[in-house]
């Protein structure tokens, strides 16, 4: 144990004619070590401003005496002279520690660590024993910062019973040290645990915070690159589709009798329809329904995530002045205003995070505002095209109630056709 040494290496610097006195700090040397062992032991945290700065206090004295000091010659005025500026910077050093609280946990932890441990693992050879030590000792404090006073519980009563069992050894020849050390670890780290069970609340609330931080952020990171391939999937799938010459727009009479099924006529008239609105439609496709809402309405608006679908919706709503079409993520995009009517059919499927895109629309909405949904009975996960499968997010018009009701959009509407359920809600003005 180095320091012990170097104590002992002090204490033989005392002149002969003095014997006396060097024999008085030799035989209470152990004594004292042992008390600030067991004081660190079963008492570090809750003295943890005391501990740091004793730690900070010798780590000064020591780099500046190792640097400034000429060699030992106590007969000599300008060591001690060199001997007061380095305890000046030890002084220092342990004044000034405590505007720096994390620096200090991580050196403080260090220097205990590495003080203790090294002895108990001599027996696998010097340098591993100090490599071990100093790996270990520097993985601890940096741990310190994240979980505060749980590892410092832990450093300071382990640390402590180090030192005084290899104190004990090496002054009484103490037998199983190891064995006492960890026995008397546990006993002083369960004493601080009860002496500063609120410190350690403050700890775990902490570290729970993080924790749910760092838990949220990820699943949040993870679902936007999730999104991302998915939309890049469905922005494939949709210009497959107009590549593969498929437009509803130019479907036969028994293909518009099948898409019926879905959004009907009694889903364009639950729009609510007049010359004086601004209408939105969330997934337009190649204009299908915009074919019969861009004439009843003041203002069209038509996202879609495809670009080859977009450019067809702009051939086939070509006709109408009224007409505002977007390529891009509805989720994504920053519009422009509010609308008094928004409307989606057969679309949500694509979006797995559904409250995410109503509280959205529900911002969007002008107050008395109307929003209107068409959602597939169909729960497959894919849609499965022989050729391709793409992910969807089936709908369910409980959840899609309920993600209403979140964001205080009032059901005005809900009824089912053949393959589908169409839901409607308004924002209304809370009082």
């Amino acid at each position: 144990m180095q320091f012990y040494e170097l104590y002992k290496d002090l204490i033989g610097y005392i002149p002969e004619r003095l014997s006396f006195l060097s024999g008085f700090f030799y035989e209470a040397l152990p004594f004292v070590l042992m008390a600030c062992a067991l004081f660190t032991a079963f008492f570090g945290l809750k003295y943890l401003a005391a501990w740091n700065g004793v730690t900070f206090f010798f780590l000064g004295l020591s780099l500046s005496a190792s640097a400034l000091l000429p060699k030992r010659d106590l007969t000599s005025s300008a060591y001690w002279l060199w001997l007061g500026v380095c305890l000046a910077i030890g002084i220092v050093c342990a004044v000034f520690s405590k505007y720096l609280f994390r620096v200090q946990l991580v050196v403080t932890t260090f220097f205990a660590i590495f003080a203790s441990l090294p002895s108990y693992i001599l027996h696998f050879g010097e340098l591993f024993s100090k490599i071990v030590s100093a790996v270990v000792a520097l993985a601890l404090a940096f741990l310190t910062v994240k979980y505060k006073y749980i590892i410092m519980i832990f450093v300071t009563s382990f640390s402590g019973s180090f030192v005084f069992w290899e104190v004990m050894e090496d002054r009484y020849g103490a037998k199983y040290k190891v064995v006492f050390a960890i026995l008397m670890g546990i006993a002083a780290a369960g004493v601080q645990v009860l002496m500063n069970y609120e410190q350690l609340k403050e700890t775990y609330k902490d570290v729970k915070k993080k924790y749910k931080i760092t838990r949220d952020t990820g699943e949040k990171a993870y679902d936007e690159v999730k999104d991302k391939v998915e939309t890049h999937e469905v922005v494939k799938h949709y210009d497959s589709l107009i590549d593969e010459g498929n437009d509803p727009t130019d479907d036969p009479p028994e293909l518009r009798e099948y898409m019926d099924t879905y959004d009907g006529k009694k889903f364009i008239e639950s729009l609510e329809l007049d010359k004086t609105k601004r209408v939105l439609e969330i997934g337009v496709g190649t204009g299908r329904l915009a074919l019969q809402v861009a004439d009843k309405c003041k203002e069209f608006t038509g996202i879609d995530v495809s670009p080859k679908t977009i450019e067809r919706a702009g051939e086939n709503l070509s006709g109408f002045e009224n007409v505002h079409l977007v390529c891009g993520d509805f989720n994504s995009h920053k519009f422009k205003g509010t609308y008094d009517i928004i409307y989606s059919s057969l679309t949500f499927m694509h979006f797995r995070d559904k409250q995410k895109v109503i509280d959205k629309v529900a911002s969007m909405l002008s107050y008395g505002g109307l929003f209107v949904l068409s959602i597939d009975k169909n729960q497959s996960e894919y849609i499965d095209m022989g050729s391709r499968k793409i992910k969807v997010h089936p709908d369910n018009a409980n959840t899609i109630k309920q993600c209403l009701k979140n964001a205080k959009l009032t059901l005005s509407l809900h009824y089912e056709t053949e393959r589908a359920e169409i839901i409607a809600a308004k924002k209304i003005k809370q009082l």
